[in-house]
């Protein structure tokens, strides 16, 4: 007689079921504190703002959720002191921009910032080449890349002879490789489709450029380099920016072509 066969899904059969429960139940829990907390909000009559409603309990069952979600890996890990987004406004020395939430718990408030710029603040812009410019870039660099790239090829080889008991000329051909490595990234960028300007000016940026902003540098004793310690501007609506990276958009291609 035929057995029947017996049908089977992901739950009951060969599924990560311990994983699955986890998920379920990180998910019922964050909706249930959402839920309860939109309600609460409401019923004193106060705006639905999950950060600003809620105290007491609702706080600490909030941070709590935040936190567990934060640490299950389900949300990146992000430095907290650069945002990245697009420039919506400028007005004065405060440029206004939005940047998605890193935790889908966070604050909708946080989607939109202000960098204030100071004469401290240092701005970097990426700006489109022409189509001219960008043909006689590629031109020029063309041949120095060609070039370079043979030289460190037979760097590397010479390179890849040297141990630990090697003679002094090794550091010598180390630093010359180093050297032709830098020559060589800087003929590469030539080739982008943007160029970079440098100490550029606050009327340099414009609405819809896409801008990395950077909180301003805690120095402390002993610190090994330059922006390794970056003040926490991760929760913060309004802050004096360190540095700002701009980015001019690509445009879309026209119509028809």
């Amino acid at each position: 007689m035929r057995k029947k066969k017996t049908s089977c899904n992901f739950l009951m059969c060969g599924g990560n079921i311990p994983l699955v429960s986890s998920i379920v139940v990180l998910v019922a829990f964050i909706f249930g504190l959402l839920l309860g907390s939109i309600v609460m909000a409401r019923s004193v009559g106060g705006p639905v703002s999950l950060i600003s409603s809620m105290t007491g309990s609702y706080a600490d069952g909030y941070n709590a959720a935040k936190k567990k979600l934060a640490d299950s890996g389900l949300v990146p890990a992000l430095p907290k002191g650069v945002l990245n987004g697009q420039i919506a406004k400028i007005n004065g020395n405060e440029v206004s921009f939005t940047s998605a939430l890193a935790n889908p718990l966070d604050d909708e408030a946080l989607k939109n910032r202000v960098a204030v710029v100071d004469s401290n603040t240092t701005i970097t812009l990426y700006r489109q080449k022409s189509a001219e410019k960008l043909a006689a870039d590629q031109q020029a660099a063309q041949t120095e890349i060609s070039a370079l790239q043979a030289t460190l090829n037979d760097e590397r080889m010479k390179l890849s002879k040297c141990n630990g008991s090697s003679p002094a000329n090794c550091q010598s051909l180390n630093q010359e490789y180093n050297d032709n490595l830098q020559k060589f990234n800087t003929a590469e960028a030539l080739t982008d489709v943007f160029e970079k300007v440098d100490n550029a000016a606050l009327g340099d940026l414009k609405e819809g450029m896409q801008i990395s902003v950077s909180g301003r540098e805690i120095k402390t004793e002993g610190q090994a380099a330059p922006g390794a310690n970056l003040e926490d501007i991760s929760t913060q609506l309004k802050f004096t920016a360190g540095s700002i990276i701009a980015r001019e958009v690509t445009a879309p291609p026209a119509p028809g072509k």
